[in-house]
């Protein structure tokens, strides 16, 4: 579980360029309540059936929390219930969104290695929604091409491809080889036909 001044102790650095220290003065206890109100609104909506405007009503129910409410959900992808990790990504992969986490994207990277691996599977997503800004996460994308899960290769290879254009024809190859997978041909396909021009590519 993550507290308030756990996660923000944590030097986590802030949109606006703040970073919360333990040694701050009245101020600290006031985000820090502002951050935990917020993480008991995310969790709230954790709790209700998937789809419909989940996403987009917690997005909105933590907007008056500003910064703080952008840090809880970056945050609650590492909270106990997988629900509400699940929605946090949800909130941070939403288009409307994506500016408000722009200050963690050089942190996004680490979702690969995430325990969950329903939450590790957006790392992929997430990344390539932020484009050539993400180019420093292709290293870590490379990983996963040598994925045992034919899935996740698929998805780095269109990640690196939306990341680094030039790199599309080596995504072709990658996503080719894992298309022989049962499992994974559907998914292959898709994703085929955008790498090669057939149908847009679905980046947000």
């Amino acid at each position: 579980m993550v507290s308030g001044m756990a996660a923000m102790g944590a030097g986590i650095s802030l949109p606006a360029g703040q970073t919360f220290s333990a040694d701050q003065s009245s101020g600290a206890e006031a985000n820090e309540t502002a951050f935990d109100q917020a993480t008991e609104i995310i969790r709230s909506f954790g709790k209700l059936p998937r789809g419909g405007r989940r996403t987009l009503d917690a997005l909105e129910a933590v907007q008056p929390f500003g910064e703080w409410g952008s840090c809880a959900i970056f945050c609650a992808k590492d909270d106990d219930h997988a629900e509400t990790r699940l929605l946090a990504v949800s909130c941070m992969c939403e288009r409307t969104a994506l500016p408000k986490f722009e200050e963690y994207l050089k942190l996004m990277p680490d979702l690969l290695d995430h325990a969950d691996p329903a939450i590790s599977v957006f790392g992929p997503m997430l990344l390539w929604k932020y484009g050539v800004k993400a180019k420093f996460a292709i290293p870590k994308l490379e990983h996963w091409l040598q994925h045992e899960d034919s899935v996740r290769r698929i998805l780095a290879a269109k990640a690196i491809a939306i990341i680094d254009t030039a790199r599309r024809t080596d995504s072709i190859a990658v996503v080719e080889a894992a298309a022989q997978d049962p499992n994974a041909e559907g998914l292959a396909a898709i994703v085929l036909d955008q790498l090669r021009g057939v149908r847009p590519y679905c980046v947000r």
